[in-house]
């Protein structure tokens, strides 16, 4: 049998991400870690990930390409580096390739939702290896044009970061969908997008053509990395749609940074960020279960969205999935409740939300759900500040006689 081959580069890889773990403000070995990973990327082909103590799952990429180079940028070189002038609740990452932008940015902006667009099927591949830990990103792999339609890959002069694209009437394998924003917005169900990133080798030329797009209305800022060399003339054009009457323009590194100067003043109380008991992003979620049967169908996650939650027998104690969150504001409870039984008897939902400082008691509610119904539930709550425990319960409605069938469900159980 053949004697295991060394690895150095990977004993010394491991070390520095333990030193940097112990030690995340030292610039010096941070650069030290990434001058051994380009030495990594340079002598190898394949998958290859980098384990950055700000994040709490690592980042792919691939050797002997364009990847290190980008990832670098973003996590070392400080390329979006930069302060909105209020966070970002909603972020449209063009040009997503490899996922770094959009990771670098949910890190950054821990209470936004991102939709990156990515158009290179393999780049595509990796960007979703590197975000789908983070349920707050979403991803699109498409093109974003003036108009929704379809774009060929024109050229790439920098390897799998830059491909030039071009729009076209054509269709087939080798063209692919591009989407205009306002569709892109729709597709991500929103009515605006705040912060804008944009990275897409040139074709922001092609974008911005158009000097008054009405997206454009509602975007505070927008960091466009604009790239003269392969599209001449790009900046002038960008700069002619985002006039200065409207933002301030500013040039940091590759990034021309474009934030308005005509948007509304901060609301007195801003809306509190939504929360989601059942996102718990790439971290694993505590959840207390009381009464639970230790049967695979009575506790289990659904579409990334759903608890399935099954009642007890009849004069059984309630099941009950206990949560425990950090509210920040949120003033209502919702969720929409479904019973996806069809032959089974009425089941009574319940939630209950206590403040763990004093064990006071914001809300106790219940609704209870035919079989094969569902519906939409929104109770008012207090403020919702600190720590709290919410409870979920099921039980067979009064009167029933089984509880077989009974497929109660909470899809999306959420503070607003």
């Amino acid at each position: 049998m053949a004697e295991p081959v060394a690895d150095p580069a990977g004993a010394v890889k491991q070390a520095l991400e333990q030193a940097l773990a112990a030690a995340p403000g030292d610039g010096r070995l941070r650069r030290t870690y990434f001058d051994h990973l380009a030495e990594l990327s340079a002598c190898h082909v394949g998958l290859a990930s980098a384990v950055l103590p700000e994040l709490p799952f690592p980042l792919h990429f691939r050797c002997a390409s364009t990847d290190f180079a980008a990832l670098r940028a973003v996590f070392e070189g400080g390329r979006y580096d930069f302060t909105p002038a209020r966070p970002p609740r909603c972020i449209l990452d063009l040009g997503g390739y490899a996922g770094y932008g959009a990771v670098f940015l949910a890190a950054r902006f821990p209470t936004a939702q991102i939709l990156t667009v990515e158009p290179i099927a393999t780049n595509f591949r990796l960007l979703l290896m590197n975000t789908l830990p983070c349920r707050r990103i979403a991803q699109v792999n498409a093109a974003v044009g003036r108009v929704t339609g379809r774009v060929r890959v024109a050229g790439t002069r920098d390897g799998d970061r830059s491909f030039e694209l071009a729009e076209t009437s054509e269709s087939g394998v080798f063209t692919m969908p591009a989407y205009s924003v306002p569709d892109l917005l729709r597709l991500r169900g929103w009515d605006q997008a705040d912060f804008v990133v944009c990275d897409i080798a040139g074709f922001e030329a092609t974008l911005f053509a158009d000097v008054s797009p009405g997206w454009l209305d509602r975007v505070e800022t927008l960091a466009i990395a604009t790239q003269d060399h392969l599209v001449p003339g790009a900046s002038t054009t960008v700069a002619a749609s985002l006039g200065p009457e409207r933002f301030a323009h500013v040039r940091c590194g590759e990034i021309d940074l474009y934030r308005r100067i005509d948007a509304p003043p901060e609301p007195a109380f801003p809306s509190p960020p939504v929360l989601p008991l059942l996102d718990a992003g790439p971290r694993r979620l505590t959840l207390r279960l009381e009464h639970v049967a230790a049967e695979p169908w009575a506790l289990f996650l659904f579409e990334d969205r759903g608890l399935q939650l099954h009642p007890n027998a009849p004069g059984a104690p309630p099941a009950a999935a206990v949560f425990s969150i950090s509210g920040s504001g949120q003033t209502r409870f919702a969720v929409t409740l479904a019973h996806a039984g069809s032959g089974g008897e009425d089941v009574v939902f319940r939630v209950m939300i206590r403040r763990l400082a004093d064990g006071a008691c914001l809300l106790e509610a219940a609704r209870r759900v035919l079989p094969g119904a569902s519906g939409e539930w929104s109770e008012a709550l207090p403020r919702v500040e600190g720590v709290h425990e919410v409870v979920l319960q099921t039980e067979m409605a009064p009167g029933s006689t089984s509880h077989l069938g009974a497929w109660a469900r909470w899809i999306e159980p959420r503070l607003t």
